[in-house]
């Protein structure tokens, strides 16, 4: 679980590095699924915010895809906004989408907030098994 704050996308995207390295994912993928975190991650951080509550992060792999969940506690979906060219922010899920081979978001199973996922395809997994991971500071 994160806090909510300017520099956990930031932590995010090295923690989930760190657990793909460990899997033996590619580079690639790991670079593709590392920005997926950092914008969703962001996404939280400045839209998903609640007071009190802390978001997650979370990994899985299994045949040849990371598929990369982040929760948070707010319920307004995110929306793919098209940002003039002068804008500093407002990209974030066109990234996400030109990164990921799907995303989406789900009502969160806990009944409160959301979540936002994205499929990263990098190949078969090496072992045959899938993994899973929940990323934290």
């Amino acid at each position: 679980m994160y806090e909510p704050s300017p520099r956990t996308a930031h932590q995010a995207r090295r923690d989930v590095a760190a657990a793909l390295a460990a899997w033996g994912v590619g580079q690639a993928a790991i670079c593709d699924a590392t920005q997926v975190v950092a914008e969703l991650t962001g996404n939280a951080v400045r839209h998903g915010r609640v007071p009190g509550r802390r978001f997650l992060v979370r990994i899985t792999r299994g045949a040849g895809r990371l598929q990369v969940e982040v929760d948070d506690a707010a319920s307004t979906p995110p929306t793919v906004m098209r940002a003039p060219d002068e804008a500093e922010g407002g990209r974030g899920l066109r990234i996400v989408d030109a990164l990921a081979d799907a995303w989406g978001v789900a009502p969160r199973a806990s009944g409160i907030g959301k979540t936002v996922w994205a499929i990263v395809r990098y190949g078969p997994v090496p072992d045959g098994r899938g993994s899973e991971a929940a990323v934290a500071p």
